[in-house]
């Protein structure tokens, strides 16, 4: 925008914080002394509060800055925990909460004034950008950082004698299919032709989040490889069935 504008979102995910940082940093403490600093919301998602790099300083800020400041957390495996939903960051859900900050009602002024900036993997900034742009944001007011590579992710050697039966049940559907040893659950549905949720096949979007109901599944993360069990949340684009069988329900 030519003037400085009324309200800026912020949208980050994992270490793409680390530029927002100095930005809120600026914002924040420079405008101690005005009462003419536009209010800032970050959302930020990651996979849990002890993964989220700098929550604490995030969090005093909150306390802080209270009414010009605000964070809502994403966390794909962590409920309950304080400013945060336990969910990824959708189309639909964006799209709920600028309503909800805007008490139901997006005006052309509102849209004018209103400046976004957007530092996470590029599967979630596409998102972002397609919801801002269906809202009537200006594409002149989202601006975007590409600040995270490709997940560089460790990659199984495929063992075509040896299967798992998958049964992946949503609303209004059951579907049954197999994956070979080595292949992840996203792959080999999509081998077969069945259109399981995904976005970034990398681990960081969450579009394609199932709840493991029977069975055990390694998600394989850059740093980590996770066994989930029963009752826990599994990444299917970067999962690997582990038991004879898997039963996940997308909710």
């Amino acid at each position: 925008p030519e003037k400085q504008p009324d309200t800026i979102f912020y949208i980050a995910a994992g270490s793409g914080i680390t530029p927002v940082m100095s930005h809120l940093k600026r914002l924040l403490l420079s405008g101690r002394a005005t009462q003419s600093q536009p209010r800032v919301t970050l959302y930020y998602a990651n996979r849990d509060s002890q993964h989220t790099i700098f929550k604490k300083q995030i969090d005093r800020w909150m306390a802080e800055f209270p009414g010009r400041f605000e964070c809502l957390y994403f966390f794909s495996r962590e409920k309950n925990a304080e400013h945060s939903l336990f969910r990824h960051l959708s189309n639909e859900l964006l799209e709920q909460l600028l309503l909800r900050h805007f008490k139901g009602k997006i005006t052309p002024r509102i849209r004018r004034n209103t400046l976004f900036y957007l530092c996470a993997p590029k599967a979630l900034m596409r998102m972002a950008e397609m919801t801002l742009r269906v809202l009537d944001f200006p594409e002149k007011n989202i601006l975007k950082e590409t600040f995270l590579p490709e997940a560089n992710l460790p990659t199984r050697e495929i063992d075509f004698s040896k299967t798992h039966d998958i049964v992946a049940v949503g609303k209004n559907e059951r579907i049954e299919f197999q994956t070979f040893e080595g292949e992840t659950i996203l792959n080999a549905a999509l081998r077969q032709g069945i259109a399981l949720p995904y976005t970034c096949k990398s681990g960081v979007c969450f579009t394609c989040l199932a709840k493991c109901v029977k069975g055990e599944v390694d998600v394989a993360f850059v740093d980590t490889i996770r066994r989930e069990k029963a009752g826990d949340m599994v990444n299917t684009c970067i999962g690997y069935a582990v038991t004879e069988r898997v039963e996940l329900l997308y909710e």
